[in-house]
């Protein structure tokens, strides 16, 4: 059996991003049945402004 720590390690180029704190989102609000967190990853050149209005259409599960 191995002795290795199950604790999460983010990789040695891993920069924390300032923002609001995961404390702050409520475990219940996302596991709520019918609910999904996204998590989008854009480039530094895009501004929230870019995205706002922005619709993202959910793939069919044809598309998996």
């Amino acid at each position: 059996m191995s002795t290795k720590s199950t604790r999460y390690e983010p990789p040695a180029d891993f920069h924390r991003q300032k923002g609001v704190p995961a404390a702050h989102f409520k475990h219940s609000a996302i596991t709520k049945k019918g609910k999904e967190l996204w998590l989008l990853r854009v480039p530094d050149n895009v501004s929230l402004k870019d995205l706002e209005g922005l619709k993202i259409k959910h793939p069919t599960s044809a598309a998996h």
